[in-house]
């Protein structure tokens, strides 16, 4: 088997940027990437969903993500910490 490589910047809904600083899966299996300035991507099912500054996460630049077994997400950015609780696992 052949691994391939995509290039997620390539994909619909992702920002347009090349600093990318962070990158974690959650327990549903999104995965959260976060950038250097605008805010943080989470890819599921096949699409991206942003986060920034403006919508819910205070902050632009991603400093550092971790995601819990318990469906808990932190995203640490220049304004603080926000934790993404997904109820719905």
């Amino acid at each position: 088997m052949n691994p391939k490589w995509e290039d997620m910047r390539k994909q619909l809904g992702f920002p347009k940027t090349d600093n990318c600083t962070a990158v974690c899966e959650d327990s549903r299996g999104r995965i959260w990437v976060g950038t250097a300035n605008a805010g943080v991507q989470v890819f599921h099912k096949g699409q991206w969903k942003r986060y920034d500054r403006d919508m819910v996460l205070g902050g632009s630049h991603v400093l550092a993500l971790a995601s819990s077994s318990t469906g808990l997400t932190a995203v640490a950015h220049e304004q603080g910490v926000r934790i993404y609780y997904n109820a719905s696992r």
